[in-house]
Formats: structure tokens, C-alpha cells, sequence
């Protein structure tokens, strides 16, 4: 042991006791390593962070109405009653015909049990609501987790198919890893009682009266209990009816002598399902979907392996012809997501080790590197209580911290190598170092954590995906911190001069003449430079601060374009349509047979194409959906990708001349998927809104960038509108009487609604098809009064054709409308912006001063986003800066320290362009991760040329050897910071798209700020000490 260790004081720090006693640093070591890798099991796996949406819906069935009647009956109540409900921020509704939704958008901070609470009650008190709509429904929106889908096809009936899919759904609900089945494909079953007219003025009956008859025999009911001296005997009424031939032998009238009139006598009853207008096919055979979600705690590939062990055994026992195969896996995305992301992890990783070899002495590089597994492994010491799972982004975040986490180990090492320099013992070397550097490193971790704490408070959908970035950033700081003061000045206290031989002493000498040429490099070219600087401050001013204005020049005017996120392909190519109002369903079926042909013949080669889903006749007769699936990310990659695949599959199809709209998506389900622009016009006048719309959609034809347009607005169906006559009014007729018997006869009444096995049955009573299905059935409809006589619906009703709407949208009270359009590339959007509101805006409003306009979509996404960043990030810079000055103890020190904030900006927008990337909000937020990044390099400079102020009273000779002493650091740190990244900005694979100009902005702009610091800093700091020397 070295004399000095000897003398070392009696009342030790912290940082002394840990060097001398090591096996407290180990054991320390051995609770993050150890523990951390067993509580890392703990954590849930999932493909993206699950959360909820902050808002809240109401749903209304009202079956068979009009959106003119649902907005007028339903939507205008339930947007008065919960519009003063405290917490809620927006409300948005939407009726469509047969159903009312409302969605109230909560306040940030808002407790959605609460809020879901208070409209639920507020509902409840609404009496003005229609007889026949049925319960409100009030739900919290919140992302699913589905894990797979399985698709269930074959020659098969509907029934039988139904049938199947629900065996396999009862069959897989024993399984403790399913949670919940959603289908898509399946019909719900629904017996029709026809009765015709004539049969009902023969017997004097109504579907009222028959309808109450039909409910009165068909129940369970307990009727009590008899108490005997050995029991009690239970008494229950068992009538309830499921089957054709149960409601068949319900008495509908009887008569004195005992004869009876059955149902079956009047009726054809028939045991069917609800839509006959509906299909849905996979590979051309009938089929249903089955969506599988697992509970959140459990893991996707856990669930997945339990399904696919049930479809192997399921196999064989299939009927003939029929098939159960996966169609989506939730589990491959997650497993292909985490090993592209630990690759490149990976790979950072041995960049770091390669550029620490280099720079330091092979035990000092291995004590430096040895912090990235404590950090790491210690923070899931503490993640678990903060909910975080194992993710896309929380592993994106490790990626982020990789080359960082060893910046504070990397400035300690170097400062006590340099004491061993001095001639200081290994453990007087290891507390001295530690002691002068624990400040400065300190101070560098908390601007680290306060810099990335922007992204925890940001508001939207990007806030709930990236908020998990700072709480993983922040405890691995943390952790590295722990390490850096306390595990490794003991380790690096340990260590004795040992003699090195063979191996080892070659390392060392390729080291030390790597260490040498650097050392000449700083003090031959960059400390000359670094004086030429100094002596010409006006003219390297001039030239930072105008690559600074020309660069953000650059990115303000457009050129580089800006987008929600990077497009990331999907694993299917979605073709979706919509028809005109009213289409039959045979003509729309007609259309998606040739577009299946034409996928079919887009394939460029065999086991491109999995397979294909089509739905027809969902929300309609006149709308249909087609979905490719294709092979895996690595086939695709070698063969075609989803988006060229679907430019030739559009290509194929041509223009569709009777479609409403149609669309093709390559990127359908992703984030930032469908239509790029969205312009919503508002006005309560329908007409002005529709001719303002048709406008815009005009106008956005022009632009060659844009396609796909949608002016918002389809002709809905064919309506007649009732006016009674003044016979009606003579008769005794009101408007509710001739109403109900219309609808009775058209649409039918809702006799019973119970459980049929897995299903919810309807029982439908109606007039048969051959008295509804056309427009002189309307007119000579029979309406019966109620002495008995029966008059035709024209002798009591003036009859007027007009069109329905076939959606009404209201956006907190007035009724809007949205133009929507696809715009390539996605970048370009916010140029067709600036132009609509400087010319084609301006001109729609003096058309039609009354209606308004906002974007909406995905550019309502990204105002809210950057509107929390434009609130939070000056907050984080104040906190920044009044940390530093902490530090330094003045005001104007902190100043020079930040001034590598926006040079790193400028090292982020040149990367992109390098790149090929366009600015995005993912890109923003690694700009406002890189703050605290950026400004350590500087902090650690004006630190140590502050320090020595008492050996150097020149400032330029101090900021000179400052900047030569810490050279070596500044350039080690953001090298392997870069290098961390490097992996993954070089990622070619679809799925690391998102994360990609997140990893630019931190890599470019490190670097480019580090150059800015090792001259601008020294400018700006001889500039501020010679204004002080001066008061």
C-alpha cells in the first residue's frame, strides 16, 4: 500500500469509507445485478405501453331510426345533461342510423371513474329519451390488448359455422391466459314471426296485442316455495321459448268451444339471423374471426403458446374442409420487436466497449463498462412499482441510456487516472478524484432526469406511448449515479500497479500510443485552434451563430417537412370501401369479388400472400372491408414490401366509378395510420356545411401530393317523411298511433330478447317481406283503429320523398363536418396546410362566413402534443438553469452552459437530412431529451476551468488547459453516446421506424453540440469572465 493511503483522515465521507471498504461496494454491486435480473421476471410483456384513452362514451341503440332522429331524440339530450359534468374538456357525438355515440374527453388529470360515474348519473335522469331506444351504455375508452386472432372458415352454413366458433370460444375460455373473445364474421341469430295483414284484420289482431301475448308464454319465473315438515320444495314457472317449434304452440286466441288459434295457425316463423345483408369470407369460404385478448399481467407469448397448442389438437378433429389458423399474433410482433431492439442493444453495446478499449486503460475500461449492467439491472429494482413493463419503448429507452449511462463513470475514471498520474495511491487517487468530481457529475445526472421529465408530462396519445421514456431514463441515471460514486472509485481504489505480461502488456502499449496521438492531437491541433478561436471571437461568433440561423431557417420553412410519426408499414395491405347509400348488397359484393381477384393476381410469388378476410354488409349494405395478410417483416423484406405491394394492387384495381370513397392502406393499425389531413368545418346549417365541404375537397384536388379525398359528406338513403290528414285527425288517429303501427309492421317489434346458449336471441314480429319491400307496400299498409275498422297508411298520411342523412356529427353543440385525404409523402403535410389557410381557407369563409374551420386528426394530435411540450420544456430549462447556477454561483456561467442547447438542434435537423428523415414529434422529443445531454460536456468544462482560478489567474491560458484537460472526456462521452445509438439509426427493419429520429436527434445533435462546446464555450466563457473582472 502506497505512504499516502496511509494518511488519510480519520473522519471519512461517505466516498472514503466505500473505497476503503470494498466489500460493501460489492455487495452493493451484487443487490442491483442480482436482484434487478429476478425482478426483471416480474415485469408484464407487451408490443406498446397499455393505457387509457381520457375520455368517456355513451352508446344508444335505437333500432331502425334515422341519424336525424337519433341527433333530434337522443344526442341533443345527453350533450345538454353531460355537458356541465365537471372534468369534462370536449364532447364529440355521432349518429348513425340505428345507433347514438357520445364522446366526452376528459380534463388532464381528470379521475375517469369518477367522470364515468357522474355522466352515468346525469344519463340516468334523462326522461326525454324514445321508448324503443334501448339502455344507454357508458364505458371508459381504453386500448385492448389483443394477442390473437384466429380465423375460422370452411363449406360450412352459417348456423354450423356460428356453432363452431362458439365451441372453440368455450373450449379456449378454461385457459386462465384468455381473458376475452370478440367476433368479427358472426351473425347473432333471430327468429321472424311474419304475419300478414290479412290475417290480422281476419282475427282482429295487432303485432301490439300478439306481441304481449308471445311475452306472456314465454318465461321463468318463480312463483315461491311450499314448506313441508321434510323440505321446502321450490315452485318455478317454466315456459321460456328458444326454439321454432316452442313458439309454434303459443295459444293466440281461444274460443268457447275449446278450440284454439296457435301462433303457427297465423304466422311463419322462422329461426334465422339478424342481418341477411352481412357476410364475412377468408380465402373465399364463409368465416368469423376470432379475437383473443389476454388478461394485462400476462404475457403475449405466454398466451400465444396456449392457443397454439389447442389449434394442434383442434386439427384433426375439424369437420372436413374447415380450418382454424392464425391470422394475427401479437406475441411474433412482440418477439421480433425485442430481438430487433436487443440486437441493437447489442451491438451498442460492443461499439461502447471497442471505443472505451481505446481511450482508457483496459481495467479502467472494464470498471467503466461494468456500470452499464448495475444501472441497468438496478432499475428494475425499483420499475415494478412504477408499473413500467417490458416494451417497444421502455426498451427503446435502455437503448437511449446505453452510451449515456457510463458518461459520468467515464469523467470520474479519467479524473482519477490522473491523480494516479500525480503519484497518489490507488485509494488517496480513487477518494481525491471522486471528492473533486462528485459535484459536477451530480448535477449533470439531475439535468439528465429534468431534461428527459417534459415527455412524462405531455399531453395526447404520444404522452401516454413516451411518458414511460423519462421514468426508465431517470431510475437508470440513477442507478449509474449509485455506481459511479460508490461501486467504482472502490473498485478502481483496488487496484495495485501488477506487472503486465505477453498479451496484456501489448493491449497496453497500443493503448498508450492511441493515448499519445490524442494527446498530441489536443495539444498540436486543437489547443492552436482552439487559441486562434480566442484571439478571433467576433468572426467564430459570426460563424456559429449563422450555421445556427441557416439551419433553423432550414427546418422553419417547410423543406424538411413535418409528421405525427415516421409510416411503419403493417403485416397487411387494407382495401376499404363505401358505396352510396342504399347500394344493394349483391352490387357491393359484386365489387369486392373483383378486388379479391385483383389482390389475388398482385402476388408476386407463392407464400408472398397469407391470406384474405373480407367483410360485406358491416354498418351497411353499401360498405366492405378486404384485408391481405402478408408474409413475415424478413420475407417481405427479400421480396416486396406492404406498401409497393398495395401500390400494385391499386393499380390493378383502377378507379372504382361507382364508389362513394374507397381507400388502400399499407400501414392500417400503426401509429399515425390513416388519413393524414383533416379539415373539420362546423356550422349548424347542413346545407352550407355541405356546399363549404365540397368546396375544400375541390380545392385539394389541385395538389398533386394529395389523394384518397373525402368531402365528409354521402347521400344517404331514400326517405319518406308523414304529414297526418285532416281524415287522420277526424278519425281519432295521433301521430304516435299511426307511427307504432308502421314500425311495428316495417321493422317489427322486439317481442324477446334473451340467451340462446353463448348468444343474445331476437325475437322479431313483422309483417313478411312481400308487404314491406316496396313503395306501394307504404301506401296501401293496413292501420288499424281502435273500434276495428282498417284504412289504408295514404287515406290518413300525406307522403313526401326526401334523403336522410347518413351521418350527423356535432362537436361540442354544433354540427361538423371532416375533409379527409391521404397526402404522400406524409411530410408534405404541413406545407398543404399553410397554404389552405393563406389562400383556399380564406376563400371558402367569405363563400360561407358562418362556417368554421379547424384541422383536426392527426394535426389535432400534434398541436396537442407540442402545446404541452411549448408549456412543460421552458419549465425544465428554468429548473436546468437554476441548477447549474447552483453550481457555479452566478448567473451568467449557466447561460454559457445551455448555449449548446440549440446548437445540438442544429445537430439533430443536419441528421435528419444526412438521414433521409423528415421532423417529426418523435423527433421533437429526442431534441428535448438531448437538453440535458448537450449541456454536461459543458458543465464539466466551465467546472474545471473554474476550479483552477486560483492556479491560473490568465483566462485564456485557464479555458485553454480546461479545454485540454477535459478533451479527452468530452470527446469519449459523445462518442460512445453515438455509437449507443449508432445500431439503431442504421436499422433498416420496419419496426424500428418509429423510434428511428428519436435515436438521430440524440446521436447528430451530441455530436454536433460537442463541437460547438470545445470552441464556442471557451469563447463565451473568456467573454463573461472579462465583463465581470470589470464590476
Amino acid at each position: 500500500m502506497n505512504v499516502a493511503d496511509n494518511l488519510l483522515p480519520q473522519n471519512d465521507s461517505l466516498v472514503s469509507k466505500m473505497v476503503k471498504n470494498p466489500v460493501a461496494a460489492n455487495l452493493i454491486m451484487a443487490l442491483c445485478i442480482i436482484g434487478g435480473y429476478f425482478l426483471l421476471g416480474t415485469l408484464k410483456q407487451e408490443v406498446f405501453p397499455a393505457f387509457e384513452v381520457d375520455a368517456v362514451q355513451v352508446e344508444i341503440v335505437y333500432p331502425n331510426a334515422s341519424p336525424s332522429e337519433i341527433n333530434d331524440g337522443i344526442i341533443l339530450s345527453v350533450e345538454d345533461a353531460i355537458s356541465s359534468v365537471e372534468g369534462v374538456d370536449d364532447i364529440n357525438s355521432t349518429a348513425v342510423e340505428g345507433m347514438a355515440i357520445v364522446r366526452a374527453d376528459a380534463l388532464k388529470g381528470t379521475d375517469l371513474q369518477t367522470l364515468s360515474s357522474d355522466i352515468q348519473q346525469e344519463i340516468d335522469t334523462i326522461t326525454t329519451l324514445p321508448d324503443d331506444a334501448e339502455t344507454p351504455r357508458v364505458t371508459i375508452l381504453k386500448f385492448s390488448k389483443r394477442v390473437l386472432s384466429i380465423a375460422v372458415a370452411g363449406d360450412m352454413d352459417q348456423l354450423s359455422l356460428n356453432n363452431l366458433s362458439d365451441k372453440i370460444a368455450d373450449e379456449l375460455y378454461q385457459y386462465k391466459e384468455i381473458n376475452k373473445i370478440e367476433f368479427q364474421g358472426k351473425i347473432a341469430p333471430q327468429i321472424n314471426i311474419n304475419i300478414s295483414s290479412d290475417t290480422l284484420q281476419k282475427y282482429n289482431l295487432t303485432f301490439a296485442k300478439i306481441s304481449q301475448i308471445i311475452k306472456q308464454f314465454s318465461i321463468n319465473k318463480p312463483a315461491g316455495s311450499v314448506k313441508t315438515q321434510q323440505q321446502e320444495i321450490l315452485i318455478r314457472m317454466q315456459e321460456r321459448k328458444n326454439k321454432v317449434h316452442e313458439f309454434a304452440r303459443i295459444p293466440i286466441v281461444t274460443s268457447t268451444d275449446g278450440s284454439i288459434l296457435y301462433l303457427s295457425d297465423i304466422a311463419t316463423i322462422t329461426d334465422g339471423f339478424e342481418d341477411d345483408d352481412y357476410m364475412a369470407i377468408y380465402n373465399n369460404k364463409p368465416a368469423i374471426l376470432l379475437d383473443i385478448y389476454s388478461d394485462e399481467n400476462i404475457s403475449p407469448i405466454t398466451s400465444s403458446k396456449v392457443v397454439k397448442k389447442y389449434l394442434k389438437d383442434l386439427k384433426n378433429k375439424l369437420p372436413k374442409n374447415v380450418i382454424a389458423t392464425i391470422r394475427y399474433d401479437r406475441s411474433k410482433v412482440l418477439k421480433q420487436r425485442i430481438d430487433l431492439l436487443l440486437e441493437n442493444a447489442g451491438l451498442g453495446l460492443i461499439l461502447v466497449l471497442i471505443i472505451l478499449s481505446f481511450f482508457l486503460e483496459i481495467r479502467l475500461a472494464f470498471w467503466v463498462m461494468l456500470g452499464i449492467p448495475i444501472a441497468f439491472l438496478g432499475s428494475f429494482l425499483i420499475l415494478p412499482f412504477f408499473d413500467v413493463s417490458i416494451n417497444m419503448i421502455s426498451l427503446f429507452a435502455y437503448i437511449i441510456s446505453l452510451g449515456i449511462v457510463v458518461d459520468d463513470a467515464i469523467i470520474l475514471g479519467e479524473n482519477i487516472y490522473s491523480h494516479r498520474k500525480m503519484g497518489k495511491g490507488s485509494i488517496r487517487a480513487a477518494i481525491d478524484g471522486t471528492k473533486e468530481m462528485a459535484r459536477p457529475i451530480t448535477f449533470s445526472i439531475m439535468t439528465n432526469i429534468v431534461a428527459f421529465m417534459p415527455l412524462y408530462f405531455m399531453s395526447g396519445v404520444m404522452g401516454k406511448i413516451f411518458s414511460i421514456i423519462p421514468v426508465v431514463v431517470g431510475t437508470v441515471f440513477l442507478f449509474s449515479l449509485l455506481e459511479a460514486l460508490f461501486i467504482l472509485p472502490a473498485h478502481l481504489g483496488g487496484q495495485h500497479h501488477k506487472t503486465r505480461r505477453n498479451l496484456s502488456l501489448k493491449i497496453h502499449h497500443q493503448q498508450q500510443k492511441f493515448s499519445q496521438k490524442l494527446q498530441d492531437f489536443v495539444d498540436k491541433k486543437y489547443a492552436p485552434l482552439l487559441d486562434f478561436a480566442l484571439s478571433n471571437k467576433t468572426l467564430s461568433l459570426m460563424l456559429t451563430m449563422g450555421i445556427l440561423i441557416l439551419s433553423l431557417s432550414y427546418a422553419i420553412s417547410g423543406r424538411m417537412g413535418m409528421e405525427m410519426f415516421p409510416k411503419q408499414e403493417s403485416d397487411y395491405s387494407k382495401f376499404t370501401l363505401t358505396m352510396p347509400f342504399g347500394t344493394p348488397f349483391e352490387e357491393t359484393k359484386k365489387i369486392i369479388s373483383r378486388v379479391i381477384q385483383k389482390a389475388q393476381k398482385s402476388n408476386p410469388q407463392d407464400g408472398y400472400i397469407t391470406g384474405i378476410f373480407a367483410e360485406i354488409g358491416k354498418k351497411g349494405s353499401h360498405n366492405a372491408m378486404v384485408r391481405v395478410y402478408l408474409a413475415d417483416p424478413d420475407i417481405r423484406e427479400k421480396i416486396q414490401s406492404t406498401g409497393d405491394y398495395t401500390k400494385v394492387w391499386r393499380k390493378k384495381v383502377g378507379k372504382i366509378l361507382s364508389a362513394e370513397t374507397y381507400l388502400f392502406e399499407s400501414d392500417a393499425g400503426g401509429p399515425g395510420a390513416g388519413k393524414s389531413l383533416s379539415v373539420e368545418l362546423n356550422d349548424n346549417d347542413m346545407t352550407k356545411l355541405k356546399e363549404a365541404s365540397s368546396y375544400i375537397a375541390k380545392q385539394l384536388q389541385k395538389y398533386p401530393e394529395v389523394s384518397d379525398i373525402d368531402d365528409g359528406f354521402n347521400l344517404g338513403k331514400l326517405q319518406y317523411d308523414l304529414k297526418l290528414t285532416n281524415k287522420a285527425h277526424v278519425l281519432g288517429f295521433s301521430s304516435q298511433d299511426i307511427a307504432n303501427q308502421i314500425r311495428n309492421s316495417l321493422y317489427g317489434i322486439e317481442t324477446i330478447r334473451q340467451m340462446r346458449g353463448n348468444d343474445e336471441l331476437k325475437v322479431l314480429l313483422r309483417l313478411p317481406e312481400n308487404e314491406r319491400s316496396t313503395e306501394q307496400n307504404l301506401s296501401q299498409m293496413k292501420i288499424f283503429n281502435k273500434d276495428g275498422t282498417v284504412l289504408f297508411l295514404s287515406e290518413l298520411a300525406h307522403i313526401h320523398k326526401t334523403r336522410a342523412y347518413t351521418k350527423i356529427q356535432r362537436h361540442n353543440g354544433r354540427q361538423v363536418i371532416d375533409v379527409t385525404a391521404a397526402v404522400s409523402p406524409r411530410s408534405t403535410v404541413d406545407l398543404i396546410v399553410s397554404d389552405l389557410k393563406s389562400h383556399i381557407l380564406p376563400k371558402m369563409q367569405e363563400k360561407f362566413p358562418t362556417v368554421m374551420y379547424s384541422f383536426e386528426g392527426q394535426q389535432a394530435d400534434m398541436r396537442e402534443s407540442i402545446g404541452s411540450l411549448k408549456q412543460t420544456y421552458p419549465l425544465a430549462l428554468l429548473v436546468i438553469f437554476g441548477m447549474l447556477a447552483m453550481v457555479f454561483k452566478s448567473y451568467l456561467q449557466p447561460l454559457i452552459v445551455m448555449m449548446a442547447i440549440p446548437f445540438g438542434l442544429v445537430g439533430a435537423i443536419i441528421g435528419h437530412f444526412i438521414m433521409g428523415y423528415s421532423l417529426s414529434i418523435v423527433s421533437m422529443l429526442g431534441l428535448v431529451a438531448l437538453t440535458g445531454i448537450v449541456i454536461n460536456d459543458s458543465l464539466i468544462l466551465i467546472d474545471y476551468a473554474n476550479s483552477l482560478k486560483d492556479k491560473i489567474k490568465d483566462t485564456r491560458v485557464r479555458i485553454i488547459t480546461a479545454g485540454k484537460q477535459r478533451f479527452r472526456p468530452i470527446l469519449l462521452t459523445t462518442l460512445t453516446t453515438f455509437a449507443g445509438l449508432m445500431p439503431m439509426m442504421l436499422e433498416t427493419s420496419r419496426q424500428a421506424k418509429i423510434l428511428i429520429p428519436m435515436a438521430i436527434s440524440l446521436a447528430f445533435g451530441i455530436v454536433f453540440a460537442t463541437m460547438i462546446t470545445l470552441f464556442l464555450v471557451p469563447i463565451l466563457y473568456q467573454i463573461s469572465e472579462s465583463i465581470r473582472s470589470k464590476f
